[in-house]
């Protein structure tokens, strides 16, 4: 059974980002699709590709919050900051940068709240990424 959503107060709370922050760099998103405007499928093979890679990191970082594994958590945390900015996203690698360097710094971590955000984001992030995709077409 899947847990509600972590309300968008605990992210401020706990990370200090804004709910208002956009879930995708629009701008970057553009640069993408301009230089494969050639190629339309692109950006869905793009997010296919980093969801490949990043739902296993996620998975894998659930497990860590639950073992409390702050090596892990830090590691996988920065994994999947630089991967989704790569791909233009904007506030689910915000809130990986902000978990890694709370783990780093010895900063206590509220590690369901930690691994339910994380789910929370990524779908989110990619649901409106998806959107992008199709206002595309």
């Amino acid at each position: 059974m899947h847990k509600p959503k972590v309300e968008m107060v605990k992210i401020t709370e706990h990370f200090g980002i804004s709910s208002e922050t956009p879930l995708v760099d629009q701008e970057h998103f553009c640069l993408l699709a301009e230089a494969s405007a050639e190629d339309p499928q692109f950006m869905s093979d793009l997010l296919s590709t980093f969801l490949g890679e990043a739902k296993p990191a996620v998975k894998k970082l659930t497990e860590a919050c639950n073992s409390h594994d702050d090596n892990e958590i830090a590691r996988l945390s920065h994994f999947l900051a630089g991967s989704s900015a790569n791909l233009g996203l904007m506030r689910f690698p915000e809130i990986c940068r902000k978990i890694e360097s709370n783990v780093r710094n010895g900063a206590e971590l509220d590690y369901d709240i930690t691994s339910q955000l994380i789910n929370d984001e990524l779908e989110l992030g990619v649901d409106r990424y998806n959107k992008a995709i199709a206002s595309q077409v």
